[in-house]
């Protein structure tokens, strides 16, 4: 009985080690085998474009978090982030053995987002910061990547071969209130608001709208511009009130801190 428990407690142990966000990364993961399609192909890019594309890529990129939707890491300088997609349709789940096979329904998810990108690399490239998108695998990038995982193990990927998202590197909105709020520059905290407000406003009067209302990790900021940083949830969609609850998120927030 021991030894059945040993086992099954390694067991977990594996598959929870496996399927961790943090410990978890690998390029199996991130490599999908998905069919190439015609409406997720991004625009080819100018001979500026391809330039900074591939001097932002020339350099390592180290373990920045893990969501439900992707990897990121971050770029020496600092400046970009790169996401890489995971791929948990690939991956057995233990809970699927109670729960039902839902490989299909966690590979739909991932065309929703997909999707989702495609959407905010067209009609809000620069409120979502977006540097590049690649969401169909090619054979003209001819890059590979190095990354370093949250373990220091360090991995070379073929750009070629998966999906991914290039950003700009922001800092979260919380973050960049905070820090205003401790200058005590009470100016700049109006400025900053009103700068997201209008970012929130562009994206309604665009048609878009959000199935996650957060805004803790949601959103940030670029200096003084504000931007989307996660648009793994949007859709074509005229959600006015979409304002006034982002408008209510902030108020709770700057509550918290008188």
């Amino acid at each position: 009985m021991w030894s059945a428990c040993a086992l099954a407690l390694f067991l977990w142990g594996w598959h929870y080690a496996y399927h961790s966000k943090v410990f978890g990364f690998s390029v199996a993961k991130i490599t999908s085998d998905f069919s190439c399609r015609a409406e997720w192909e991004a625009p080819p890019l100018s001979e500026e474009e391809q330039k900074r594309l591939n001097q932002i890529l020339s350099q390592p990129f180290h373990y920045l978090g893990a969501g439900s939707q992707s990897y990121a890491f971050v770029s020496q300088d600092g400046k970009a982030v790169l996401k890489f997609f995971r791929m948990k349709h690939q991956i057995y789940h233990l809970k699927d053995l109670w729960r039902g096979d839902r490989s299909q329904e966690r590979k739909e998810n991932l065309f929703s987002i997909y999707d989702s990108h495609k959407l905010a690399f067209e009609e809000m490239k620069e409120d979502a910061g977006l540097i590049y998108i690649h969401l169909n695998k090619t054979n003209h990038l001819h890059k590979k990547v190095q990354v370093v995982d949250r373990l220091h193990r360090t991995y070379w990927v073929d750009l070629d071969k998966v999906e991914f998202v290039l950003q700009e590197k922001a800092e979260l909105i919380f973050d960049r209130l905070k820090s205003l709020m401790q200058q005590n520059n009470k100016a700049a905290v109006n400025d900053a608001l009103v700068q997201f407000m209008y970012l929130i406003r562009r994206r309604i009067d665009k048609g878009i709208a959000d199935h996650d209302k957060a805004v803790k990790h949601n959103f940030g900021f670029i200096g003084d511009r504000p931007i989307q940083i996660d648009v793994g949830r949007i859709y074509r969609g005229y959600k006015p009130k979409d304002s006034e609850r982002m408008l209510e998120r902030i108020d709770r927030w700057l509550d918290q801190q008188s």
